[in-house]
Protein backbone atom coordinates (compact mmCIF):
# COMPACT_ATOMS: atom_id res chain seq x y z
CA UNK A 1 0.00 0.00 0.00
CA UNK A 2 1.68 3.15 -1.03
CA UNK A 3 1.93 5.83 1.97
CA UNK A 4 1.83 9.67 1.61
CA UNK A 5 4.52 11.35 0.26
CA UNK A 6 5.78 12.91 3.00
CA UNK A 7 6.24 9.70 4.43
CA UNK A 8 8.27 8.05 1.78
CA UNK A 9 11.73 9.28 2.19
CA UNK A 10 13.72 6.21 3.52
CA UNK A 11 15.88 8.77 6.09
CA UNK A 12 13.15 10.44 7.53
CA UNK A 13 13.29 11.47 10.95
CA UNK A 14 11.32 13.30 13.18
CA UNK A 15 12.01 15.06 15.97
CA UNK A 16 11.25 13.48 19.67
CA UNK A 17 8.58 16.05 20.73
CA UNK A 18 6.53 15.14 17.64
CA UNK A 19 3.45 13.69 18.35
CA UNK A 20 0.51 12.60 16.09
CA UNK A 21 -3.10 11.15 15.61
CA UNK A 22 -3.24 8.82 13.42
CA UNK A 23 -7.31 8.16 13.17
CA UNK A 24 -8.25 4.34 11.37
CA UNK A 25 -4.71 2.94 12.62
CA UNK A 26 -5.74 -0.72 12.88
CA UNK A 27 -5.76 -1.44 9.02
CA UNK A 28 -5.50 -0.10 5.61
CA UNK A 29 -4.04 3.24 5.14
CA UNK A 30 -3.88 4.22 8.47
CA UNK A 31 -1.60 1.22 10.28
CA UNK A 32 1.18 1.59 7.77
CA UNK A 33 0.81 5.25 8.59
CA UNK A 34 1.33 4.57 12.10
CA UNK A 35 3.91 2.17 11.61
CA UNK A 36 5.76 4.30 9.83
CA UNK A 37 5.92 7.41 12.11
CA UNK A 38 6.33 5.55 14.87
CA UNK A 39 10.37 4.00 12.97
CA UNK A 40 11.05 7.44 11.99
CA UNK A 41 10.69 8.43 16.14
CA UNK A 42 7.39 10.17 16.57
CA UNK A 43 5.14 9.18 19.18
CA UNK A 44 1.78 8.13 17.80
CA UNK A 45 -1.64 8.05 19.41
CA UNK A 46 -3.37 5.75 17.30
CA UNK A 47 -7.10 5.82 17.45
CA UNK A 48 -9.73 2.37 16.03
CA UNK A 49 -13.22 1.23 17.12
CA UNK A 50 -11.13 -2.24 18.07
CA UNK A 51 -8.25 -1.20 20.39
CA UNK A 52 -7.19 -5.12 21.22
CA UNK A 53 -6.88 -6.15 18.04
CA UNK A 54 -4.71 -3.16 16.62
CA UNK A 55 -2.96 -3.61 19.82
CA UNK A 56 -2.16 -7.58 18.82
CA UNK A 57 -1.52 -6.04 15.25
CA UNK A 58 1.14 -3.49 16.30
CA UNK A 59 2.99 -6.14 18.71
CA UNK A 60 3.86 -8.69 15.69
CA UNK A 61 5.61 -6.05 14.32
CA UNK A 62 9.54 -4.53 15.24
CA UNK A 63 7.33 -3.32 18.33
CA UNK A 64 10.35 -3.63 20.77
CA UNK A 65 11.75 -0.41 19.49
CA UNK A 66 9.07 2.07 19.19
CA UNK A 67 6.36 0.44 21.47
CA UNK A 68 6.84 2.99 24.74
CA UNK A 69 5.91 5.90 21.59
CA UNK A 70 2.41 3.85 20.78
CA UNK A 71 -0.63 4.80 23.04
CA UNK A 72 -3.97 2.78 21.50
CA UNK A 73 -7.30 4.32 21.92
CA UNK A 74 -10.40 3.06 21.82
CA UNK A 75 -12.73 5.75 19.70
CA UNK A 76 -15.37 5.91 17.41
CA UNK A 77 -15.56 9.10 15.63
CA UNK A 78 -19.23 7.97 13.62
CA UNK A 79 -20.75 9.28 16.59
CA UNK A 80 -18.97 11.97 17.01
CA UNK A 81 -20.59 15.13 15.30
CA UNK A 82 -18.75 17.96 15.39
CA UNK A 83 -15.01 18.96 14.51
CA UNK A 84 -14.35 20.63 17.94
CA UNK A 85 -15.31 17.25 19.78
CA UNK A 86 -12.52 15.18 17.93
CA UNK A 87 -10.01 18.55 18.76
CA UNK A 88 -10.85 17.63 22.27
CA UNK A 89 -9.82 14.42 22.26
CA UNK A 90 -6.45 15.88 21.31
CA UNK A 91 -6.45 18.68 24.25
CA UNK A 92 -3.14 18.22 26.55
CA UNK A 93 -0.72 17.38 23.63
CA UNK A 94 1.73 19.47 23.11
CA UNK A 95 2.82 18.98 20.01
CA UNK A 96 0.32 17.94 17.51
CA UNK A 97 0.29 17.29 13.82
CA UNK A 98 -3.35 15.57 13.20
CA UNK A 99 -3.10 13.32 9.82
CA UNK A 100 -6.24 11.85 8.82
CA UNK A 101 -5.59 9.67 5.66
CA UNK A 102 -8.79 10.13 3.50
CA UNK A 103 -9.32 6.59 2.81
CA UNK A 104 -10.05 6.10 6.56
CA UNK A 105 -12.86 8.50 6.85
CA UNK A 106 -16.28 7.38 8.01
CA UNK A 107 -19.04 7.19 6.55
CA UNK A 108 -21.18 10.12 8.61
CA UNK A 109 -24.76 7.80 8.29
CA UNK A 110 -23.05 4.56 8.65
CA UNK A 111 -25.36 2.82 11.04
CA UNK A 112 -24.17 0.72 13.89
CA UNK A 113 -24.27 -3.30 13.19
Amino acid sequence: MPLPRFLCHRNLTLPADFTTLVTGARLNLGYPTALRLLRCGARVIATTRYPRDAVARYLNEDSGIWKERLEVVGADFRRIHSKNQKRSFALGIRHLMMYKPESTRQTPNQQPV
